[in-house]
C-alpha cells in the first residue's frame, strides 16, 4: 500500500524531469500520479493521501487548475512553478511518522483558493486602470454583489478564474456562467461595466468568439497574474 513518502518520491521525480527539460511549470493530476505511485485504480487506493500530498507541496506561484466539490479525486489537477523552492524538512508531511495530521494543523494548512487571490488582485489592477477604488458591492436593482464596484456606482465589474475542461475541452456549464454576468452587468447603469478573467484566457475569447456580437457595452478583459499585465479582449 503507497505510503505519504511514496507519492513525494514520485512527486519530486516529476519535478526534477520537468525541471531538466527547462519548463516555467508542470501540471500533475492525482489520478496520474497515483497510477505511478501504483495501486490506482483498485479498492485499496490511497486517493486522499495523495491529494493531501500534492496540495502540501503547493508553494507561491502554484495554481489549483481543478479540484472536485470533494476536494480529493482523481481528477484534483495542480499546474507547480518551475524551479521548486527548496522546503525545510520540519515542513514536509514525510516527517509525520503516522501519517496523520491534527485537526488543528489541518485548519492551519488551509491554502486560500486561487480564485480569491486572483479576485484580490484583480480589484487592485482594476482600481488603477480605472484611477478610483474599487471594493465589493450592490447596484440598486440588480439582486447581486459584485467584486468591483465604485463609491459612485459608474463602473461595476466582477472577477472569473477559469479554465478549460482537463485542459483542453470547451467548458458549457462555464460559458452559461458568463452569458448570466453579462446579463446582470447590461443591467446595471453604470458607465463601465467589464468581467476580468484570470488563469486561461481561451475560455474568455472563445466565448467572445461565438457571442461577443450579442454583448453590448461590457468590457472583457484578460489578467495575467504574475506580471499583472491587463489585456482588453473586445
Amino acid at each position: 500500500m503507497p505510503t505519504r513518502a511514496d507519492f513525494q518520491r514520485v512527486l519530486n521525480s516529476i519535478f526534477n524531469q520537468a525541471e531538466s527539460k527547462g519548463l516555467k511549470f508542470v501540471d500533475v493530476t492525482a489520478g496520474d500520479l497515483h497510477r505511478k505511485v501504483g495501486g490506482y485504480p483498485g479498492p485499496n487506493h490511497r486517493m486522499p493521501l495523495c491529494c493531501s500530498v500534492m496540495k502540501q507541496n503547493m508553494q507561491e506561484g502554484d495554481i489549483i487548475l481543478y479540484q472536485p466539490p470533494s476536494g480529493q479525486g482523481a481528477s484534483l489537477r495542480i499546474r507547480y512553478k518551475l524551479p521548486r523552492k527548496a522546503q525545510s524538512k520540519s515542513s514536509n508531511y514525510m516527517s509525520f511518522s503516522d501519517e496523520r495530521i491534527s485537526e488543528r494543523y489541518r485548519e492551519a494548512a488551509i491554502i486560500t483558493p486561487p480564485s480569491k487571490k486572483f479576485e484580490k488582485i484583480a480589484r487592485e489592477v482594476l482600481s488603477d486602470y480605472f484611477r478610483t477604488r474599487l471594493r465589493k458591492g450592490r447596484i440598486p436593482g440588480v439582486p447581486k454583489e459584485f467584486d468591483m464596484v465604485s463609491e459612485d456606482r459608474k463602473i461595476v465589474g466582477d472577477a472569473k478564474y477559469l479554465t478549460v475542461v482537463r485542459g483542453k475541452h470547451l467548458p458549457p456549464a462555464k460559458f452559461s456562467m458568463i452569458a448570466e454576468h453579462v446579463w446582470l452587468l447590461e443591467k446595471c447603469p453604470a458607465s463601465h461595466k467589464f468581467l476580468v478573467f484570470g488563469n486561461d484566457s481561451r475560455v474568455p475569447k472563445e466565448w467572445l468568439k461565438r457571442y461577443g456580437h450579442l454583448v453590448n457595452n461590457v468590457t472583457f478583459f484578460f489578467l495575467d497574474e504574475s506580471t499583472k499585465k491587463l489585456e482588453r479582449l473586445n
